[in-house]
């Protein structure tokens, strides 16, 4: 069953046990009207931590500094899906 496309109410709390998800938050890059993409990713992820309160069903994502040996551990435990990396320096276009 999928959760996308619920159109009457009556089913949505009953969905929402069958098929729960998770909201995993790995970059803040908008707040309080200030667009945060000139600070490092590091900075944002501090923010980030500040104003978000984890629970089971929103999750901020752990941040680690060598991605080569983690993907390869990812890879050899067969979770290599649904992975993000991002580069530690942010440079903005703007």
């Amino acid at each position: 069953m999928r959760r996308d496309g619920i159109r009457r109410l009556e089913k949505v709390e009953l969905t929402k046990k069958s098929v729960p998800i998770t909201y995993m938050i790995f970059d803040l890059i908008y707040f309080e009207d200030k667009w945060l993409d000139q600070l490092a990713l590091q900075e944002r992820i501090k923010l980030l931590e500040k104003i978000i309160i984890p629970r089971p069903n929103i999750q901020i994502v752990t941040s680690h500094d060598d991605g080569g040996s983690l993907f390869k551990s990812v890879q050899k435990h067969g979770m290599d899906r649904g992975q993000v990396f991002k580069a530690t320096k942010y440079l903005s276009n703007s």
